[in-house]
């Protein structure tokens, strides 16, 4: 709803005396910051300074014939993913890590932790909530894997799902150790500055 002056003047009498009792008659021009060109305003008495009415009705009341430049977000974005090595005795490999701001667990699938051979934790199963309110079980941790990305090492516990479309995803407890500041752009992707949790080092990392 866009009202004009008059009619908020109308409809405020509060505003209407303050609006009589402060301006004069004299008018000077000025310089508005967020104008081009000079506009004239009424000056306030015993002030320089343009009216600060003007401005409230400047902020209050668009113009009517002002365009709305509206962009929309894209539909569906994809994941973003590290280049990730993990290595456990003799093996070593290199895999994708895809990067899950909401998911409270770094998780791997059953085929990665079977080919990587590291021992699991039973005891330590959760419960996984998806997103249309289904849970499953998870095999048990895998604790303590050992993750190089950029040359910086990060030691994560990862919990191990029995069908995964990933073979690593990084969770926020990754994101966390690494204190991760992601900057996205408009495209959708982003560069990733992780920090070494023992050393001031830190990389900036496309993903």
């Amino acid at each position: 709803v866009v009202l004009s002056v008059e009619e908020i003047l109308a409809i405020c009498p509060g505003l209407r005396r303050h609006w009589k009792d402060e301006i004069s008659s004299k008018r000077v021009t000025v310089a508005l910051a967020d104008v081009a060109e000079p506009v004239d305003v009424t000056e306030l008495e015993g002030s320089s300074a343009p009216d600060s009415s003007a401005f409230y009705f400047r902020e209050v009341v668009p113009d009517a014939g002002a365009s709305r430049d509206l962009i929309s977000a894209p539909s569906a974005l994809p994941l973003r993913y590290l280049d990730c090595r993990v290595a456990h005795g003799d093996k070593s490999f290199s895999v994708e890590g895809v990067i899950d701001n909401g998911s409270q667990m770094v998780l791997i699938s059953r085929l990665f932790w079977e080919a990587l051979g590291k021992p699991l934790d039973f005891d330590k199963r959760v419960s996984l909530e998806a997103a249309n309110n289904t849970t499953a079980a998870t095999l048990g941790l895998c604790a303590d894997l050992e993750v190089d990305i950029g040359g910086l090492i990060f030691v994560l516990h990862a919990q191990v799902v029995e069908e995964a479309p990933f073979s690593l995803l990084l969770g926020r407890p990754f994101l966390a150790l690494a204190r991760a500041v992601e900057e996205t752009a408009f495209d959708g992707s982003s560069v990733l500055t992780l920090n070494s949790p023992t050393s001031p080092r830190a990389v900036r990392i496309p993903t």
